[in-house]
């Protein structure tokens, strides 16, 4: 009987968890299609090293850093396309009025964590 609760019980939580990542991807995807159209570039995650560096940004969230005194926009998805979106001011402007024009919100703005600010880091993910 026990086993039986414990089955019933995961397999629960199986289809919860499906539910989730599904909904998380189907979000991950419409934002991707937006900064794609304001024009963002995609830049794939293909070597470890390069995957590493993607999973320690921020998730599923637009991010700042300055690079030459302009501002430098990213979106990390280290799951579903493993990759990151990279734009310049104008592209973050295009993206923000794509959100406000299909009545979407828009989070705040990521900063880099600390220890990506160094260029050697920052050129792995094809920034430059």
């Amino acid at each position: 009987m026990k086993r039986l609760i414990t089955l019933v019980i995961a397999a629960t939580l199986g289809v919860a968890l499906g539910g989730c990542m599904a909904a998380m991807q189907q979000n991950a995807q419409q934002q991707e299609e937006l900064l794609t159209t304001a024009g963002f570039s995609v830049l794939h995650a293909d070597t470890p090293e390069k995957m590493s560096r993607l999973k320690r940004l921020p998730f599923y969230e637009v991010g700042k850093r300055e690079k030459d005194g302009k501002l430098v926009y990213y979106y990390a998805d280290p799951h579903f396309c493993q990759c990151v979106y990279i734009g310049d001011e104008s592209n973050y402007q295009a993206y923000h009025k794509l959100l406000v024009d299909n009545k979407l919100h828009a989070g705040p703005v990521a900063v880099t964590p600390a220890d990506m600010k160094s260029e050697e880091e920052w050129r792995v993910l094809g920034s430059q």
